[in-house]
Parts: structure tokens; C-alpha cells; sequence
């Protein structure tokens, strides 16, 4: 069974044997019937802030004989659950903000869970420094090019650390691991500063050209032993 695009599948293989998943955010439902299918989680809550997802993961969860282990719930983010309920949790498909609300004002359940697995779409750096702030860690990560964009995604667990500045930017384990995937990201993001910089050649803007040129000997250093 294949109901998952790349960027999807990417994130499912971040997510470890577990008894019960929060699945936060579940659209259609597809990521708790494959992680559900495969024998990853045993049990499912699938929540959305809106009625029709639910209505759609309803179909698909009936089609797949699943609808006792994969329940559906309307909830805006972990509002409707309870501590203890869920041992992962897992949210994609979201801008970071959003997904440090949603985990904060959740604290009391998030607390409860052994892992989150999370795939932010925007304010990568920041939500990284929320995360860490929060007392989480990052112990695993992946990225995917799908439809034209870089996706990186990762799996958290309680525990205290501190991350460089680069980092934080742009992924502690993702900088170590140096995937295809990865160094093509950065040589992208190396050709976009470059562009930035062009520009600023014949401008008084000195303060920002210096932070391109800065961000763009980082970006070497990373790239330098890929």
C-alpha cells in the first residue's frame, strides 16, 4: 500500500514503534492508515481543526477496515486531547508558528508523549530555538524536494541540549549527515544569496551585503566537506 507522496513517506520513516499516534492535522487520513497498516503505531487518533478532512479520513479509514484503531476527532491542534493519551505526536504541513502554538498550548499532552515528529513549512530557525527552548531535542531529521520545494522534517524527544547558531538554521543532523538532498538544498539557498548579493553591488545597503557575504561563507564551510 502506497498512499503517501515522498515528502509524506520521508516523514512517516521518522516515526518509531509506538502504541498509540497523535496524528495532528490528518487531512485525509492517509498517514495514520499507513502508519497503522504497516504495524508502526497499533492505534491512531486522527484530529482536525475542520469537519471535512474528518469526513474524507472517514472514508478512506472505512475503506481499509480500520475504524477501530484509527479514531477521528475535531480538534483545533491537542486542544480535545488528554494528557497521556497519545506516545507520539505528529504534525506536518503547517508554518512553524503555528506548530509552536499548537505544541505550547498543548503542553500538558505533548508532555506526555515520548516523541514528536513535526515538519514544519516556514521560520525553520526559530522553531528549532522554540523547540529547544521548550526542552526538546532534535535526534533525527530528513529533507525532500517534492513539487519544487525543500521540506525538512524531523523527530524530537525530551531532553535538554544547545545547538550552534547554524544549527538552528539549518538543522544539527542535516548539516552532519550531508544527504544528496541536502547539499542541494544548500547550493540552492548558496545560489539565491548570490543573486541578493549581485544586487547589492551597486547599493549603499553595506550592513546587509556583509550579512549575505557572512551567511554565504557559512553555506561554503557546510558544503566544503559534502
Amino acid at each position: 500500500m502506497n498512499l503517501l507522496s515522498n515528502r509524506m513517506e520521508a516523514l512517516s520513516r521518522l516515526v518509531t514503534p509506538h502504541n498509540t499516534l497523535g496524528d495532528i492535522g490528518c487531512d485525509h487520513g492517509y498517514m495514520s492508515i499507513t502508519l497503522v497498516d504497516r504495524g508502526v503505531v497499533k492505534n491512531t487518533i486522527a484530529a482536525d481543526v475542520n469537519q471535512g478532512p474528518l469526513d474524507r479520513a472517514a472514508t478512506n479509514i472505512s475503506k481499509f477496515g480500520l475504524e477501530d484503531r484509527i479514531k477521528l476527532r475535531l480538534s483545533d491542534g491537542l486542544k480535545k486531547f488528554s494528557p497521556g493519551e497519545v506516545d507520539v505526536i505528529l504534525i506536518a504541513g503547517m508554518g512553524g508558528p503555528l506548530m509552536t502554538r499548537i505544541l505550547r498550548e498543548g503542553a500538558d499532552v505533548v508532555a506526555g508523549a515520548d516523541e514528536l515528529v513535526l515538519q514544519p513549512q516556514s521560520n525553520l530557525e526559530e522553531f528549532r530555538r522554540n523547540l529547544y527552548s521548550d526542552g526538546y531535542k532534535i535526534v533525527a531529521e530528513d529533507i525532500v524536494f517534492e513539487d519544487g520545494k525543500y521540506y525538512p522534517m524531523m523527530r524530537a524527544v525530551k531532553g535538554y541540549d544547545e545547538l550552534s547558531d547554524v544549527e538552528y538554521k539549518y538543522g544539527p543532523i542535516l548539516i552532519s549527515q550531508k544527504s544528496h538532498t541536502f547539499v542541494k538544498y544548500m547550493e540552492n539557498e548558496q545560489k539565491k544569496l548570490q543573486l541578493v548579493l549581485d544586487k547589492l553591488k551597486d547599493s549603499s545597503a553595506d550592513l546587509r551585503r556583509k550579512e549575505v557575504i557572512e551567511e554565504l561563507e557559512i553555506i561554503g564551510d557546510i558544503l566544503k566537506n559534502k
